[in-house]
């Protein structure tokens, strides 16, 4: 456990992150390792298109996480148990340096395509029911995950990704 006196040092508006408890996170998206006694450096990953990027930070925990993520989690008022239940987060004015709390909201899918201008394929439009999972399904997933199956390995059994895995899995919390 980290001896919180030498919290004393630094500035108040950070906050300890609930889960990696050796480092202090800021509104403006540093942290700060207790470890190692510097702040850390971002990791700059690359996005889906050459002029889009984001930021990690490897914690030494299971996996990375992404800054915007850390920051809504530990800074803003939400219900979320834990970071993975958050919704997607979008930057309020684009601007992919500014990764602090006053730039960041949760959105939908439906809004970041409505902001960004996506527009749904011909597939999606024609067939608004598409859910290649059916709801009669819902027994035998639950099923197959007790037996350890891979989202990977539903998911070729209905000829779909895991992550309408993933969806349907948790459309019907069957967590």
């Amino acid at each position: 456990m980290t001896d919180l006196s030498i919290l004393d040092n630094y500035e108040t508006n950070g906050k300890l992150i609930p889960f990696a408890t050796n480092y202090i996170l800021y509104p403006d998206g540093k942290i700060y390792s207790l470890n190692s006694n510097k702040f850390l450096k971002k990791v700059k990953n690359k996005g889906k298109t050459s002029d889009k990027y984001y930021y990690t930070y490897d914690l030494g925990l299971a996996e990375k996480h992404l800054v915007t993520r850390l920051v809504m989690f530990v800074f803003s008022e939400h219900e979320y148990s834990t970071i993975t239940k958050m919704p997607k987060i979008i930057l309020k004015n684009n601007d992919l340096e500014n990764l602090s709390i006053s730039n960041l909201t949760f959105a939908t899918q439906s809004q970041i395509n409505k902001k960004h201008n996506i527009i749904p394929g011909e597939k999606c439009l024609l067939n608004n029911n598409n859910q290649k999972i059916k709801e009669d399904q819902i027994e035998l997933v639950k099923t197959l995950r007790s037996k350890s199956f891979s989202l990977k390995k539903i998911g070729a059994l209905y000829n779909t990704s895991e992550m309408s895995v993933h969806r349907f899995i948790k459309k019907y919390s069957l967590n």
